[in-house]
């Protein structure tokens, strides 16, 4: 008997709790799926890059790597979310001067970043890439201080 509640208990709660969860990440998140998705595709290519450059470099320590992989998913959902938080705050207090679109600017940066990232990765390892975009990118992530 006492096995069958616990059964019952963990089934109720793990799918509660499941169910949560994804309320609260999309409360968070928004509704750009394919936009994260691609977000996070741009960053295993820049770790798989950076990581093949850092060893051609032998500069490549697995621990860092992972250390500075996490961090940097961490911080980009924070950004993610403080963008939504933004967005939501704009819309409820009828100030939707930006029409609440900061958190597909903020994921348009990040993304950015990421690409211009992966091609300083390519650069090191010895195959620069020259597209026009990508170096007005470059300036514009960039500046030059005058």
């Amino acid at each position: 008997m006492l096995e069958n509640l616990q059964q019952l208990w963990l089934d109720l709660t793990s799918s509660a709790v499941w169910k949560g969860l994804i309320a609260a990440a999309y409360a968070l998140f928004g509704d750009f799926q394919t936009a994260y998705t691609a977000l996070f595709v741009l960053m295993v290519v820049d770790y798989i890059t950076g990581v093949w450059a850092a060893k051609r470099e032998r500069e490549y320590t697995g621990a860092q790597a992972r250390s500075k992989t996490l961090a940097k998913f961490g911080v980009y959902a924070l950004i993610a979310i403080a963008a939504r938080a933004f967005d939501v705050v704009l819309v409820d207090v009828k100030l939707d001067i930006l029409n609440a679109k900061m958190l597909a600017a903020a994921l348009v940066y990040l993304a950015g970043t990421e690409i211009l990232s992966v091609s300083q990765n390519l650069e090191r390892v010895g195959h620069p890439i020259r597209i026009p975009l990508l170096e007005k990118l470059r300036e514009f992530l960039n500046p030059k201080k005058p």
